[in-house]
């Protein structure tokens, strides 16, 4: 597995005259340097996946997804609907997780209650099965929305259905205590977690060293501001950790916040997590087609686990009628060099 160092506190000269331009976000990366890694090309076109207008257990719109890459089998997170019983679940931040096949066949769901909006889903793979790491303790972020204040990890059991009162001690996670709306994202190529979150009325990021936080160590390989031009007049939709690099998704349903056809408005994004700057920001027509077209959540999928340049970018949209949604999956497989 490829590794990245730690490093003392560094954030060089010209950084007002970034900040002026919103293309860097204030933050700390720590180590001698963060090493350099391959950056995924987001301005290529998107590639059309098997995972294409696939019915999930819930009705609602995916909200994340994660890859196990050892057993070709993807993770979808959805708010629950009305088969998981009675109850306004979006105010409850109840889950449901579904277990699928690449290309779209679901094999297994479970529920999580009491757990969030499922902004972010990570998965690691084990000889057991899968461990699912997802926010937990939800509570009420106004209007539609609960959040989680922690992370949590749970491990998947096709037909389960867990409380997040019930989760143990050693599977919850406090890294920023006070923080809100915590995500998390995996991964496992480089050994690492990032964590999402909001603090002081702004929205961050930090990385970790996946074992460290394990272990409750939440002494961050970086941390920084969410870049200003990233999700500042449309909704963030997703994100994922690739090396070097943090990938984000953007964007609203035709006829929201400016999203106007064929162009609409949904972006791709990577951030350098040692500095905080932007390096890429795209916008994406894949699947213009769609009359219901709303952007939801990003994952990578390493296709050949130990080579980074054989793994696969992958964003998702949702289509479909309220109430019976579709998942679809694009792919960007390119590298910038």
């Amino acid at each position: 597995m490829p590794s990245i160092s730690r490093r003392g506190l560094l954030y060089g000269a010209g950084v007002s005259a970034a900040l002026a331009t919103g293309a860097f976000g204030v933050g700390r990366a720590f180590a001698d340097s963060i090493e350099d890694t391959p950056r995924f090309d987001l301005s290529t076109d998107a590639i059309k996946t098997r995972f294409f207008e696939k019915p999930l257990k819930s009705g609602n719109v995916m909200q994340s997804f994660g890859f196990d890459d050892t057993r070709d089998r993807v993770y979808l997170a959805q708010v629950m609907d009305a088969k998981g019983g009675p109850g306004d679940h979006n105010k409850l931040g109840n889950l449901c997780v579904n277990q699928a096949t690449v290309d779209g066949k679901v094999t297994g769901s479970m529920y999580l209650r009491g757990f969030g909006h499922g902004v972010g889903i990570g998965v690691e793979p084990d000889a057991d099965g899968v461990v699912v790491w997802v926010e937990g303790d939800a509570y009420d972020a106004g209007g539609d929305f609960t959040f989680g204040r922690k992370i949590a990890r749970v491990r998947f059991k096709a037909g389960a259905d867990v409380k997040y009162a019930d989760v143990p001690e050693r599977d919850r996670f406090d890294p920023v205590p006070g923080a809100t709306a915590l995500t998390p994202a995996l991964d496992l190529e480089y050994g690492r977690i990032g964590v999402k979150y909001n603090e002081a009325g702004k929205v961050r990021f930090r990385v970790y060293d996946f074992a460290e936080f394990k272990n409750r160590n939440f002494t961050p390989l970086a941390e920084f501001d969410k870049p200003e031009d990233i999700a500042n007049r449309v909704y963030f939709q997703g994100w994922t950790l690739f090396g070097r690099y943090l990938y984000t998704l953007e964007g609203s349903n035709w006829g929201n916040q400016g999203s106007v056809y064929p162009d609409g408005n949904v972006f791709l994004s990577s951030v350098d997590i040692e500095t905080g700057r932007m390096s890429q920001h795209s916008i994406t027509r894949a699947a213009k087609f769609f009359k219901y077209r709303e952007p939801e959540g990003m994952a990578v999928r390493r296709r050949k686990p130990g080579d980074p340049r054989s793994a696969v970018i992958h964003f998702g949209l949702a289509s479909g009628n309220k109430g019976d949604r579709l998942a679809t999956l694009y792919t960007k497989p390119a590298f910038v060099g």
